[in-house]
């Protein structure tokens, strides 16, 4: 479960919210194949020049970017909740899938030619 804290604060007579804490978002390693190969997605993204941040890829040619410590307007802020949102039910619905297609797939198996 994805949890971000924020702060409410008031920009130049505009709402705003900072990003307090981001956290529960599942590591990449952990996602399914098929969520990570195709869009939308929400996915652990870091390189070393930068610090961790979550980004969301509603399609390959414009990602959005949330870090903790980002200054997001209201009405941004509400646009990248709905796409988070939209990833969420995404990942459940590949996840419901998958749970349905390895049912009862555990256990060894010995074959004999």
């Amino acid at each position: 479960m994805l949890k971000i804290i924020t702060e409410k604060i008031v920009v130049r007579g505009e709402k705003a919210r900072k990003i307090i804490k981001i956290e529960g978002c599942l590591e990449n390693d952990k996602l399914p194949q098929e969520y990570l190969d195709y869009y939308p997605k929400l996915v652990n993204w870091s390189v070393s020049e930068l610090p961790m941040q979550w980004r969301i890829l509603i399609n390959n040619k414009a990602p959005t970017y949330i870090r903790e410590g980002d200054l997001l307007y209201e009405f941004y802020y509400q646009e990248i909740l709905a796409n988070i949102k939209e990833c969420s039910n995404r990942l459940h619905l590949i996840n419901e899938k998958l749970k349905k297609e390895t049912e009862g797939w555990t256990g060894g198996e010995t074959i004999i030619i």
